[in-house]
């Protein structure tokens, strides 16, 4: 895996590890269809710095690092993402939810994991990763 692939994914674990505080409303979607259609709409668009902000990254990252990730991705990917599919779901008790879910367009694949919890209050994101590289994100599951 390239270098800076290797320096994201682990960015990106960092972001994953971070705990949800009630007062932080960017990880909570009112409900599993507002989150997969945020979610695949900045994936389709490879538009990732809201992407990160809105899951949870908001507070992980400066203005310029977010631009950094966002010129690598552009990189890796130079055209938006016209097919999605859902690889895996696991339904885990208590309405927490994992799933990874694969875009793409030719040959050039990116990989979304996610570990939600349905609440009452709505669909809270607890985790999150974005990778090029299928195992980094099928190892989490």
């Amino acid at each position: 895996m390239p270098r800076f692939l290797c320096v994201l994914a682990a960015v990106l674990s960092l972001l994953s590890a971070a705990p949800v505080r009630s007062q932080e409303t960017d990880s909570i979607f009112a409900d599993d269809a507002t989150f997969h259609s945020f979610v695949d709409g900045h994936i389709a668009r490879r538009d990732f710095i809201p992407l990160i902000q809105r899951l949870g990254g908001r507070d992980e990252y400066t203005a310029e690092q977010l631009n950094g990730l966002q010129q690598q991705f552009l990189a890796i990917y130079p055209a938006d993402f016209t097919h999605r599919a859902t690889v895996r779901t696991r339904l885990l008790e208590n309405g927490f939810r994992e799933e990874i879910v694969g875009y793409w367009t030719g040959l050039a694949y990116i990989w979304f994991y996610a570990i939600t919890h349905q609440r009452d209050d709505g669909v809270v994101v607890i985790s999150f990763a974005l990778n090029s590289n299928y195992d980094q994100v099928a190892a989490r599951f």
